[in-house]
């Protein structure tokens, strides 16, 4: 306000004054009736308040002291006294005691994000949103394990060998139950010396094609397994073991002899000796499988077992094979004898020849021709009383 105007008019100055402060006080009068309202609506409301509009709220916390027409107008023309006013609120369903809260308590707020949730019951709304966020969270790693699957399919076959490897452990890491994952996977590693990496890929997807009784599928897994990882012996023995158990004797016996021959070094010699105890169960007389036998237990210092397979194996062997189990138990005892049956099979063909006729025992008691001529009398028998019998 001007100075000189002040001076001139000092009543003016002072309206001038009191009319900045109206507004402020009227700012301060809405700020305390908000204030005084929502501690209203906290004592009356409850649980049921955090979950209800504020319009519905003042509605329901609202009082009237007085309704339309009361008759205490009347009252005051005629000159009596008013009667007391009552309060009117409106019908509100009861509840149980056990449902109202305390007043001095708050009741919780539960975060609503993407729409609200009108509900009382603090379990349901919780479950409620633990599943909405569980199917979120399974809709985004369904997603992603899709995207680097098809990442890892591109970089495949592009030739990218390094990224499709990263990108298939990632997708094992998202589902350790995704078995195409698992096989593609699972040659490349082995490619790159990871074999026994690799082997336990091919296991774990042929154990679940196993348990879900799928024998063809897992019969494809362990021929795919040998044929990438050689060097592992429980991939022949249960490539073997499911053939025999479905009935295909001679694939396992050729599979348990191919994966012999991935074992010839010295430190794998109780593994080919395992192969080959088990194809010898299949076929016990077959005579390339019982002189490989016998070799391996020479070189394993088990002479005795070699031998006594020599010695077994000498009876239905004839020609090249015959002098050949020869000279291995010569070479075993050096005995003297051993060498001349060893000359002996270039001029015999087979040991057996001596005992062609074999002897048969005689019967003790012969029956002569004549009794056969004659039968036999048959005894009869007396009829007697029953006081003799």
């Amino acid at each position: 306000y001007p100075a000189s105007r002040a001076a001139a008019n000092p009543r003016s100055s002072e309206r001038g004054n009191v009319a900045h402060w109206i507004p402020i006080l009227f700012l301060l009068s809405l700020a305390q009736s908000k204030r005084s309202r929502v501690a209203s609506d906290h004592e009356t409301g409850g649980i049921e308040g955090a979950f209800v509009r504020p319009s519905c709220t003042s509605i329901r916390t609202a009082t009237c002291s007085v309704r339309p027409g009361n008759p205490s107008r009347r009252f005051a023309k005629s000159g009596g006294t008013s009667p007391p006013t009552a309060e009117y609120k409106p019908a509100i369903p009861p509840r149980s005691t056990q449902e109202l809260p305390d007043s001095r308590q708050v009741a919780p707020v539960i975060p609503v994000t993407h729409r609200r949730l009108r509900t009382t019951d603090l379990t349901r709304a919780s479950n409620w949103l633990g599943r909405s966020e569980s199917l979120t969270s399974q809709h985004n790693s369904r997603d992603r394990e899709h995207q680097m699957w098809s990442d890892a399919n591109r970089a495949r076959n592009k030739g990218k060998h390094r990224a499709a490897v990263r990108l298939y452990r990632q997708v094992l890491v998202e589902n350790p139950n995704n078995r195409d994952a698992a096989l593609r996977l699972a040659p490349m590693l082995a490619v790159d010396g990871e074999s026994f990496e690799a082997w336990q890929l091919y296991r774990r997807v042929a154990l679940e094609h196993a348990r879900d009784k799928q024998y063809v599928e897992c019969l494809a897994v362990y021929r795919e397994a040998c044929r990438y990882v050689p060097g592992e012996f429980e991939a022949w023995r249960l490539c073997a073991d499911l053939l025999v158990k479905l009935k295909r004797h001679e694939e396992a016996f050729e599979t348990l002899l191919d994966g012999r021959t991935h074992f010839t070094h010295s430190r794998a010699r109780a593994q080919a000796i395992a192969l080959l105890t088990r194809a010898r169960e299949i076929e016990p007389w077959d005579g390339f499988l019982l002189i490989d036998l016998a070799q391996l237990y020479a070189a394993q210092d088990q002479a005795d077992l070699a031998l006594e397979l020599l010695a077994t194996l000498a009876c239905r062997v004839q020609g090249v094979d015959l002098r050949r189990v020869r000279w291995l138990q010569f070479t075993l005892t050096y005995s003297t004898r051993q060498f001349f049956l060893w000359l002996r099979s270039f001029f015999i063909t087979r040991e057996a020849e001596e005992e062609d006729e074999v002897p048969t025992l005689s019967l003790i008691d012969p029956v002569e021709e004549e009794e056969i001529a004659q039968p036999r009398e048959t005894p009869r028998l007396r009829s007697v009383s029953g006081e003799s019998a």
